[in-house]
């Protein structure tokens, strides 16, 4: 499948399948792997289906689901040398003078709620603040290389998941990491949720 224009979600059947090869589909955001199909009789299954995503710009939410599947055998996906997300997002246009590269790791991908909460900070401690944002369940350790190879001086993970020799390859790199967790035990309110400890 090639180039699939405009085509967002795909669900295939292949009792039979050995490959799929998903090639610079763009617009494409789900790849499911049907085990039954509605009017058709159950069949065994081939045990590995190799699925190619080259060129693919899936959610990493998405590669995670794909990576849990046993019955798929992924290629094609960035390697740890390759860039960490997309731009950067900082609430100045000024490039001058010192800054803090900021990675996070959270569900969503979007950044632009840091840029608006952290303003006036860096106005105020005259630091420029770079953000850059990667959504998905789990942190691996060639998240953890990206961020790095981008320059991070601190992660924050907001209550996904973060795999031990991930927090090491950081640790061994002098780059903190920072974990916010659903259970984090701590007073009720606004006042001491995860975003306020990080503006502070």
């Amino acid at each position: 499948l090639h180039r699939l224009e405009d085509v967002k979600s795909l669900s295939v059947y292949g009792p039979s399948l050995t490959d799929l090869r998903i090639e610079a589909c763009y617009d494409l955001t789900s790849v499911k792997l049907l085990q039954r199909f509605p009017d058709f009789a159950h069949t065994a299954m081939t045990p590995v289906v190799k699925l190619d995503l080259t060129n693919t710009t899936l959610p990493k939410k998405m590669i995670d689901e794909l990576k849990d599947n046993p019955r798929l055998a992924l290629s094609g996906l960035p390697s740890a040398d390759d860039d960490f997300g997309g731009s950067d997002v900082t609430s100045t246009d000024e490039e001058d003078g010192p800054e803090l590269k900021i990675a996070h790791f959270s569900k969503s991908e979007a950044c632009g709620f840091y840029k608006h909460e952290c303003g006036h900070i860096e106005e105020a401690i005259g630091v420029r603040l770079r953000h850059r944002c990667r959504g998905g369940r789990v942190v691996n350790l060639d998240d953890i290389q990206r961020a790095i190879n981008w320059g991070a001086n601190v992660v924050y993970v907001w209550c996904v998941r973060i795999t031990p020799d991930a927090v090491l390859h950081a640790q061994q790199a002098r780059v903190s990491v920072v974990e916010f967790r659903k259970d984090d035990p701590r007073p009720r309110g606004f006042e001491h949720s995860p975003m306020m400890r990080f503006i502070r």
